[in-house]
């Protein structure tokens, strides 16, 4: 009985692909995930200086009036 195996070069480029896909779908996971932070920081940030600017704004008023 023959077997169709595929030649070793044949499976090394099959190889070759998955791992050039599975480093392809990565990449854009750390991507996503960075710009994730990136807008986490920025919400962060923008709840540490709302009690500031909430005191601003009463301390405007006050000094309009």
């Amino acid at each position: 009985m023959l077997m169709n195996r595929q030649p070793p070069h044949q499976r090394a480029g099959i190889a070759l692909i998955v791992v050039m896909i599975a480093i392809t779908v990565l990449s854009i996971m750390a991507a996503a995930f960075a710009f994730s932070m990136k807008v986490e920081t920025r919400l962060a940030q923008n709840s540490n200086s709302e009690t500031e600017l909430i005191w601003l704004g009463r301390s405007g008023v006050e000094f309009a009036r």
